[in-house]
């Protein structure tokens, strides 16, 4: 068991060293918070930088990204030409919190560097990826989804509205549901945690 927090650790401290020498590969983005038209039904794709993200819907068809905390650093790229559209977010490496709003209804691509990422209300497949991270999605109902898979390369995984708990190294879970969307989750090293109110 010490060996795994150890290692779990170790992981942790390489990721976040590695973000902060290599933050190459994104556009130039805009500094500040973003409010732009989305429409409904689309799908969007996210590259976030570390830190701790809460993605829920917005009361309108918009896509929002607000900051808790000093944005002082931070840069915004949302391109909704795209299929899906492109969202990228950089910030600062150290307490970095953002707020992203997304349409009640879109498709999610969230790829995480490293940090927490909780993701609530929003119906539409989801495909949640991270290196290293605490990842908790609130899915909405099981019956919504076709192909499940969630797994983790070391850490604990819940998908609670299948009654499934599994810890340890190499950890995955899957299954058919009568749905129409696809929902997969993912964590190199964490915490993976799919509940459904």
């Amino acid at each position: 068991m010490l060996r795994k927090i150890i290692f779990i650790f170790l992981f942790l401290i390489a990721a976040l060293v590695a973000i902060g020498l290599v933050k190459g590969g994104r556009h130039d983005g805009v500094p500040g918070p973003i409010d732009r038209e989305f429409v409904s039904g689309g799908s969007v794709a996210m590259d976030l930088s570390a830190g701790e993200y809460r993605i829920s819907p917005t009361n309108n068809d918009h896509l929002t990204v607000t900051f808790r905390g000093d944005s002082s650093r931070t840069h915004v790229f949302f391109d909704p030409s795209k299929t899906p559209a492109v969202l990228e977010v950089d910030g600062p490496s150290n307490n970095f919190r953002a707020d992203i709003g997304v349409p009640a209804k879109t498709n999610l691509e969230v790829n995480l560097t490293a940090g927490v990422v909780r993701l609530n209300g929003v119906e539409g497949s989801k495909n949640v990826m991270c290196n290293a991270c605490e990842m908790t999605l609130d899915v909405g109902a099981k019956e919504q989804y076709g192909p499940v898979y969630a797994s983790v390369a070391s850490g604990n995984l819940e998908a609670r509205p299948w009654f499934v708990h599994k810890g340890g190294l190499m950890r995955s879970f899957s299954t058919q549901g009568p749905g129409k969307y696809a929902l997969r989750a993912h964590a190199d090293a964490g915490n993976v945690v799919i509940t459904s109110k």
